[in-house]
């Protein structure tokens, strides 16, 4: 990622940096995901109880993201889920 950065920062003094700039970001650099706490994805998913997420999480249903000692779960990984158990629910009729 610091090559990335000292890359696109090198690229950005030249004459095609909104090109390039919108290039990177197709390419994932410089764009993240919005991060929630266990109770964050909680209320996300619906108002689910906090014990449920936290199961989830041990069972590895979902992934987690450690910041520090915070156990935080990423909007891309929500939606993961979500789509995941739409094509369960399809595939069960």
């Amino acid at each position: 990622m610091f090559v990335s950065c000292a890359i696109f920062c090198e690229l950005d003094r030249g004459t095609h940096r909104d090109t390039i700039a919108s290039d990177f970001y197709e390419l994932g650099v410089g764009r993240m995901d919005k991060l929630y706490d266990v109770q964050g994805a909680a209320e996300k998913l619906g108002g689910i109880s906090i014990s449920t997420v936290r199961a989830w999480l041990s069972r590895g249903r979902l992934a987690r993201t450690k910041v520090g000692r915070r156990t935080m779960i990423s909007e891309s990984e929500l939606e993961r889920f979500v789509r995941q158990g739409q094509r369960k629910r399809t595939s069960d009729r």
